[in-house]
């Protein structure tokens, strides 16, 4: 009997302690899922912020330049400083805006500056070369005097050649092409 006893008291001893185990588990269990549960997750990152596109035209107003001698208009930002000259007694001119200090004593252009200019000659008086394209070859630098790339158009109007010319420091000439995208001829 004696035997009998110690393995029931050895049964329920080891009941209790596995139920003991069991029951400290399950308590740790349910506390660690309710940490987690009430735990924020947060996690650090760098905003990356991009940089701003510089757009030397956006919320500027533009202005217009017409010439009625050689029926033509063209746009361009406001923003910029003028340059005209007459010669030849009047019969050709040069008009030129830059969107730069032009008494800065430097060569180049920097990001998002542009120079135009604008040539007219009266054919009659004043022609040295064949076409429009042979004129613009003979008087305008194709480096120009500020470096960049160059866009230009050139047209034979009845009283003479237009030439527009814009430089600007751009592989793909975005601001030249929108300004000579307004140029009307009439």
């Amino acid at each position: 009997m004696k035997t009998f006893f110690s393995i029931l008291v050895s049964v329920i001893l080891s009941v209790g302690i596995t139920f003991g185990i069991i029951t400290y588990l399950e308590q740790t269990k349910s506390e660690l899922e309710a940490q987690i549960e009430n735990t924020e997750i947060t996690e650090e990152r760098e905003e990356l912020t991009p940089e701003p596109t510089v757009d030397p035209i956006v919320n500027i107003p533009w202005q217009t330049f017409s010439n009625q001698q050689f029926k033509f208009s063209i746009q361009y930002p406001s923003n910029v400083f003028t340059s005209t000259y007459d010669y030849n007694n009047n019969s050709n001119s040069y008009f030129r805006v830059q969107n730069y200090d032009p008494n800065l004593d430097r060569m180049g252009l920097n990001e998002g500056e542009f120079y135009m200019e604008i040539f007219t000659y009266d054919q009659e008086r004043n022609r040295t070369a064949g076409t429009c394209q042979e004129y613009r070859t003979e008087i305008i630098n194709p480096e120009g005097d500020a470096g960049g790339n160059r866009w230009s158009i050139c047209n034979n109007t009845e009283n003479g050649d237009v030439i527009i010319n814009i430089t600007e420091n751009s592989e793909t000439g975005e601001l030249a092409n929108r300004i000579l995208d307004t140029v009307e001829f009439y």
